[in-house]
Parts: C-alpha cells; structure tokens; sequence
C-alpha cells in the first residue's frame, strides 16, 4: 500500500480510483443484479446514465452507435445513503468514489479508498467470471484528485505553478477576472515509467468571490494484470503526491498538517 507524506487537514474534496479494462461486450445491467442486492445495505441507491467514452491518452474518443448495434449498457452508479461514496461500473471501467460533504468532511485516506476499491472489483470479477465466463483483461488504472485551495485565487495559482513559486503573487493586479484557468498534460515516458499526469487550475466554483481555487490532478498508468493493479494504483498515488507537493507552497503544506 502507498505510503509517505500525509496530511492532518487536507484540501481535497473528491477522489475517485478508477480500473479501466477490454470492454465486456455481453454484460447486461442486469448482469449486476446480484451485486445491487449485496451492496444495498451500504450503497442502497442506483444511477443509471449514458456510459462514458472510452479514455485514452490523448483524450476521450468520440463514438456513434449504429442503427443495428446493441443499445450501450448504462454507467451503473451504487450511491451510499448519505451521498458521500460511491461506485461506478460501465463495460470497460469500475471505480469508487470519495466527495467532501460538511457533515462529514473527513477524508478517509487513500489506503482505505483502495481497499475498498479491490474488494469491491474482486466481487465485479468473480461475477463476471461465472456469469458471463470471461476474465476481465484490466489494462489501465486513474487516480482523480480534486482539491479546495482557500486564501488564493486561480491567477496567483496559476502564476505560482508557472513560475515555480520563485515570486510573489502580491505583484499580481487586483482581481478582475470571473474565471482563471490553466491546464499541464504530462504523456508517458521513460522518466515516469508509463505514467501520464494532468495538473489543471480553475477559479472555484462554490467560491462567489473568486478568493478560492480548485487544483485538480489527475494519474494514469498503465497496467496488464488484474492481479497487479492494486500495486499500480499505489505508484500512481505515490506519483500524484510527489506532483502535488511540487506545485503548492511550504506554506500551504503546513497549513494542510504535512506529515512525512
């Protein structure tokens, strides 16, 4: 399991662990019957919507279903009481997801998020496996952090992560701006061993003044095993830490509680 800095009091407001794998071409919503039934005392609600495109690395592709082809399987949502957590399963992805809530603002921490995350997947394959008789062919895992940034708006973030923090952002104007924003893709290579990263900075939406930020980082690495992706998973949260710590302040992290 992942492991390094931590922090007392982190910013973030949502998290979602994804693993991406061959599209199930038979599975059916009601495929997922049994498991509706099993995880109705802690998720007792139900989503259902238009799936996802499937992702790449230089974006979402753009698909049309044909006239004679099988209507899509919808995006099967598994939504716990309080709306807090979350799992997602279409036919090519299954993933859990964490948002902050002000009657129960803690985060779990990322450990406990994947461990839930692989045994609810290890339940997913073992019905897929008797049920369809197939073995899920997992090639890819995502981590999607999002991260509430108080005190600073999305120009001086922006401006901050651009320069490296090597100067003031007081030297930056009052704020006029309705909407800041910025977006770093960093593809795969060598150097982070098949790992794509993506930094985006927006101004707040909940903020109606502007003095607040939302930092969004994004981890996707690739992976040909189900048996190994839980281990995957842990290199990219360790890759997403590294990046975040690099692009926010010494400042902020004792602010945040840094613990190493």
């Amino acid at each position: 399991m992942s492991s390094g800095p931590r922090f007392d009091r982190p910013p973030v407001r949502e998290v979602a662990l994804t693993v991406q794998f061959d599209a199930l071409q038979t599975m059916q919503t009601l495929t997922l019957a049994p498991l509706r039934v099993d995880w109705s005392p802690e998720y007792p609600k139900l989503s259902e919507v238009a799936p996802r495109s499937p992702l790449t690395r230089t974006g979402a592709n753009v698909e049309f279903v044909s006239s004679e082809a099988p209507w899509p399987v919808p995006r099967c949502t598994f939504i716990s009481a309080d709306g807090n957590r979350a799992i997602e399963i279409q036919h090519d992805r299954f993933g859990v997801t964490w948002s902050f809530d002000s009657d129960a603002p803690s985060y779990p921490g990322f450990g406990a998020l994947s461990a839930e995350l692989a045994a609810r997947f290890g339940q997913f394959e073992a019905l897929i496996n008797s049920s369809l008789g197939v073995d899920i062919q997992v090639n890819d895992v995502e981590i999607e952090y999002e991260n509430h940034i108080e005190g600073i708006r999305a120009e001086e973030l922006c401006f901050g992560i651009l320069s490296g923090w090597a100067q003031s952002t007081a030297t930056l104007a009052e704020p006029t701006l309705d909407y800041a924003g910025m977006r770093f893709h960093y593809c795969a290579s060598p150097s982070n061993d098949n790992t794509a990263i993506l930094v985006g900075v927006d101004t707040a939406e909940s903020d109606g003044n502007g003095s607040a930020s939302t930092l969004r980082l994004e981890v996707q690495r690739d992976t040909d095993s189900s048996k190994v992706f839980v281990e995957s998973l842990s290199i990219a949260h360790e890759v997403l830490v590294r990046r975040f710590l690099e692009v926010t302040t010494p400042a902020m992290h004792s602010e945040w509680g840094l613990r190493a």
